[in-house]
């Protein structure tokens, strides 16, 4: 759509994105990344989960530094990073994002 001078809106952006990880197109859902920040800057999340998503099916650093990023972490992007590391590095650092995911959930049921 935006070969054509058309902008694509964040439902259909956040919903391309995942569809480069699973059908191995590294370069354009770099491509897409490289869009989203200059035509979304304000990262959203939807966004944001489904480029952790991306990553986290190629390159786990990447998937990590995006998802550190993430200032208000949603249950999709624990999901994401979480799933990620469980796809492509096995058990060894699963176990610590699920770690930091239920402190913030203690965390959060103590506030309640």
């Amino acid at each position: 759509m935006w070969f054509s001078g058309m902008n694509l809106d964040l439902a259909a952006l956040a919903s391309v994105v995942p569809a480069c990880a699973q059908m191995v197109l590294i370069k354009l859902g770099r491509t897409l990344h490289g869009y989203s920040i200059k035509v979304y800057p304000n990262k959203e999340i939807t966004l944001v989960n489904s480029l952790v998503d991306m990553y986290s099916k190629w390159n786990l650093d990447s998937a990590k530094i995006i998802f550190e990023g993430i200032a208000e972490r949603t249950i999709v992007s624990w999901t994401s990073v979480i799933s990620g590391y469980t796809q492509t590095d096995g058990l060894k650092n699963q176990w610590h994002y699920l770690g930091l995911w239920n402190q913030r959930s203690s965390h959060l049921i103590y506030m309640l």
